[in-house]
């Protein structure tokens, strides 16, 4: 998947409304009005700001969980294929520092896996 391809499916989950006819990826925000809310997507790749405000919309109950599972795999750098175990986890300080600190597009890519 591409940057474009990811910052559409977070933008969709977000309730974006993408018009994929104009060639690049313009969308009507959420709430928003085509005549006069035609806008970029936001810059969830690289923005840590976007992807956190895009972290909102996932489920507490139903994807929350596999968010973290996601993202303590991806800041880990051993994610092989998208298995979701419930297990708790014993996170050392040094993981969790790294989650902490995890980029905005290990955090975009958690989201796409937890979210698809």
């Amino acid at each position: 998947m591409n940057d474009d391809e990811k910052r559409i499916v977070i933008a969709k989950k977000c309730g974006w409304r993408v018009d994929s006819d104009l060639g690049t990826p313009f969308c009507i925000p959420p709430k928003g009005n085509l005549r006069f809310q035609l806008t970029a997507l936001p810059d969830y790749l690289n923005d840590l700001n976007a992807i956190l405000e895009a972290e909102k919309t996932l489920d507490p109950h139903a994807t929350n969980e596999a968010f973290w599972y996601y993202l303590y795999h991806v800041t880990k750098g051993d994610l092989e294929g998208r298995i979701w175990l419930n297990c708790d986890y014993n996170i050392s300080k040094w993981m969790l520092r790294r989650m902490v600190r995890a980029t905005a597009r290990q955090h975009a890519d958690a989201f796409i896996l937890a979210y698809l």
